[in-house]
């Protein structure tokens, strides 16, 4: 069995190398390129989790789900993929592996995970600011308040007066070194900010502080990153999960990550494989979870080829998309077709307030009139995830084939994709916040951090990231 941990976390933690693979090339070698460079067994997988970032006690993984399909059918002569069957499944595994290639399995809660939820629960029942429990909860988010209180500042400062030029300059791409749309803060600026931030955060007292239950939801249907939204608590994630339905089994922890390990070799073992290619819409997330679930295990992650398939969306559809776009605004004849993808796929970005092409899989199911066969269940966002790649595949390789030549490669670029994912995430574009580039070089593992920052799907999970590494700025 391929046990070699740095494999699959070497292909998660570098998160533009997937897409850096097919960037550039026409439809047609990308076709050739997932048949001959990748392999034909892709297994689509999907997990559900109680939170976003993977190395918090309280988030783990609580439903693992995914079918294996063989594509050749479909790289021959276009036809359905075959689901992959697979044989000698060891006893232990055979009520969530089973012989035509699918994997479904609830995961038991963690005790941190347990405590998490206890902990939610108190602070959800408080109504009094002087309560012990609220006070120790205010204490982890003055500093939180006061970043935000002492941004905004600054950004007004900027805003208003003129004079105050010195404390922001033009941005400047971290990978490129040339300049970017926006500004960013000086040396200087860093400085006024720290001290404004430090000021700010002694004169806060736990009265400053929101309620808990002010802030967060145990109901889905209240969720939402909008300003004014309220965030999920673990409650209301399992929730949203249907963590306490459905026909999957629950099982322990260990057992599940060993038998999807072992689930991925009997399916590297089928008759029907020449190779497997791990598969997911927005891989990095996924595989990131998984990753630390083997880690926090002590086991050796799979070491098999990831495919992240929001990434061949943002290549090969989204140009396609704008192209519409650009003809509708033209007076240009388009299809009915071209016109409902272009409809559904059109998205308000929540900090922008304006329009972008989405890619996610909610819009694309509707574009594409995929049936819905129930979101937030492993499961079925595996079959619906398949059956996204299927149709946009086939819508595009009909282009393709209608276009003299061929259609030519995309001119998408690394800069691109990163505007791209800060729209999917509803935020804009953005460089390190101060705190983040303030930190000093040569730390060890802070240069792993940025990189998960820069990747990071939302502004609270780059906020807890940048805690991680003031905290490692500290130590050091």
């Amino acid at each position: 069995m391929k046990t070699l941990i740095e494999g699959w976390r070497k292909l998660l933690n570098e998160r533009t190398l997937d897409s850096k693979k097919f960037r550039g090339r026409t439809f047609q070698e990308f076709v050739n390129f997932l048949e001959s460079d990748l392999g034909n067994a892709f297994v689509v997988f999907d997990t559900e989790t109680t939170g976003l970032r993977a190395t918090n006690p309280e988030v783990q993984i609580t439903e693992l789900a995914a079918v294996a399909y063989d594509m050749d059918p479909w790289f021959k002569d276009r036809g359905e993929p075959k689901p992959i069957s697979i044989s000698n499944i060891p006893e232990e595994y055979k009520d969530f592996i089973s012989p035509d290639g699918q994997f479904s399995v609830k995961v038991k809660l963690t005790e941190p995970v347990k405590a998490e939820l206890s902990r939610q629960k108190r602070l959800m029942s408080i109504t009094d600011k002087s309560d012990p429990a609220h006070i120790e909860y205010a204490q982890e988010q003055i500093p939180i308040l006061a970043k935000k209180e002492a941004l905004k500042i600054i950004d007004d400062l900027y805003a208003n007066d003129p004079t105050k030029s010195w404390l922001k300059q033009q941005r400047v791409s971290q990978k490129t070194g040339k300049p970017i749309k926006g500004t960013e803060m000086t040396r200087r600026g860093l400085g006024y900010y720290s001290a404004v931030k430090k000021r700010i955060e002694a004169r806060l007292t736990p009265e400053d502080v929101p309620l808990f239950r002010e802030l967060n939801t145990d109901s889905p249907s209240e969720m939402g990153y909008k300003p004014g939204d309220k965030s999920g608590t673990v409650a209301a994630l399992l929730s949203l999960g249907r963590y306490g339905t459905g026909e999957a089994p629950f099982k322990d922890n260990e057992i599940v990550f060993r038998a999807f390990a072992v689930y991925l070799e009997l399916i590297q073992q089928s008759p029907q494989t020449r190779d497997v290619v791990v598969t997911a819409q927005n891989a990095p997330f996924d595989v990131g979870q998984m990753n630390e679930a083997y880690r926090l295990l002590g086991m050796p992650a799979p070491d098999f080829e990831v495919f992240d398939t929001a990434a061949a969306f943002r290549e090969f559809l989204k140009p396609r998309v704008e192209e519409v776009k650009a003809k509708i605004e033209s007076g240009g004849e388009t299809t009915e077709q071209e016109r409902k993808i272009l409809s559904d796929l059109t998205a308000i970005s929540r900090a922008t307030e304006k329009e972008y092409i989405t890619v996610s899989l909610g819009p694309l199911t509707k574009a594409f009139d995929i049936p819905d066969l129930g979101w937030h269940a492993a499961i079925a966002d595996v079959k619906m995830t398949m059956a996204v790649f299927l149709a946009v595949m086939n819508y595009i390789d009909r282009i393709d084939k209608q276009v003299e030549g061929g259609l030519p490669a995309s001119e998408y670029d690394a800069e691109a994709e990163r505007k791209a994912l800060a729209d999917r995430y509803g935020d804009t574009a953005q460089e390190l916040t101060p705190d983040v580039t303030a930190a000093p070089p040569n730390v060890p593992g802070l240069d792993k951090l940025k990189e998960q920052w820069k990747w990071a799907m939302t502004r609270k999970q780059r906020e807890l990231i940048e805690r991680e590494i003031a905290e490692l700025t500290k130590k050091s």
